[in-house]
């Protein structure tokens, strides 16, 4: 049995189409209790300045 399902988010099609079709059906058969989200960024950083932002993007949305 799954207690929790990880789920990253890229906002892409596959994404989407997981969390609308596939995801639900673990919850409807009570396989699992709980989703956790998270958006997988892909950053190539390419300066300290990017660094810094990327720093900075993670600490404003860790809950």
């Amino acid at each position: 049995m799954i207690k929790k399902v990880l789920f990253p988010v890229d906002f892409s099609v596959v994404s989407e189409y997981a969390f609308g079709n596939c995801i639900p059906k673990f919850f409807s058969t009570g396989a699992a209790h709980e989703l956790i989200l998270f958006h997988a960024l892909d950053v190539d950083l390419q300066s300290p300045q990017e660094l810094e932002v990327a720093e900075k993007l993670e600490k404003s949305t860790r809950i």
